[in-house]
């Protein structure tokens, strides 16, 4: 069961986030072969530089992720696919706003 290891990574990510470092955030990524479609940005990111500059914007938000439904695909004895839904607040903590 992968699902427990997808969690504990999440939960690292998150945490990084709080943290605000974005390098951290990034390096979280692969270096080698990596892409995402970022929550606030249309751009399509596909390399480790990209992503560090998105993540510099994105943590002047205060972003915190919750997920909100997720699955977890074993490929086999150290690789999955974690997918899912969830949702960001971002703001100051007297006044947070969901991501939209």
């Amino acid at each position: 069961d992968m699902y427990p290891i997808a969690q504990e990574n999440f939960n690292a990510w998150n945490e990084a986030l709080r943290e605000k470092d974005y390098e951290k955030v990034a390096g979280l990524y692969s270096s080698t072969d990596l892409s995402f479609l970022p929550t606030v940005s249309p751009k399509f990111i596909r390399d480790p530089q990209s992503t560090k500059e998105y993540f510099m914007e994105f943590l002047k938000k205060l972003p915190d992720g919750t997920i909100t439904s997720d699955n977890v695909q074993r490929f086999g004895p150290d690789a999955y696919l974690h997918t899912g839904m969830y949702t960001f607040l971002t703001g100051p903590a007297d006044n947070r706003a969901p991501v939209e």
